[in-house]
């Protein structure tokens, strides 16, 4: 939605919804490509929770543009499920010392209540957009 449609009130913009789960396994596992190359494939893959917050808001008129600051903040579980367990531990197909790991993790996480891992992601970033000049196209 442009700012047109909400006359450049931040207050009568609508939430976005229906985007999906944001992730971060881009690329592919078996060509080391894009986030299984830098390690967010392993260590993020998807996050379970994000929250947006516009932290300021701003019209300058001397620059005639418009400024938003938002802060992004992402929660991840980092634990096993049943399936990593069948598919990666160590009555899963494999017998190496990584299986063995999974299959252990699994327990201390299942049968003696530890708890995953929880990853917090926050950062900001600013925005900046002109103001189109009178008589400009409208979207």
């Amino acid at each position: 939605m442009n700012g047109y449609k909400v006359g450049w009130d931040i207050n009568a913009i609508a939430p976005v919804t229906g985007l999906g789960v944001p992730a971060f396994n881009d690329g592919s596992p078996a060509w080391h490509t894009g986030d299984f190359s830098n390690g967010l494939g392993v260590m993020i893959n998807g996050v379970q929770h994000v929250i947006v917050v516009a932290k300021a808001y701003r019209f300058d008129r001397a620059k005639s543009e418009y400024s938003i600051k938002l802060e992004y903040v992402f929660y991840d579980v980092f634990g096993l499920d049943a399936d990593d367990l069948q598919e990666y531990g160590a009555d899963g197909g494999f017998d190496s010392d990584a299986s063995q790991g999974i299959t252990a993790w699994w327990q201390l996480q299942f049968q003696h209540g530890y708890v995953p891992l929880i990853t917090r992601i926050a950062f900001e970033r600013e925005f900046r957009v002109p103001v189109p000049p009178v008589g400009a196209a409208r979207q």
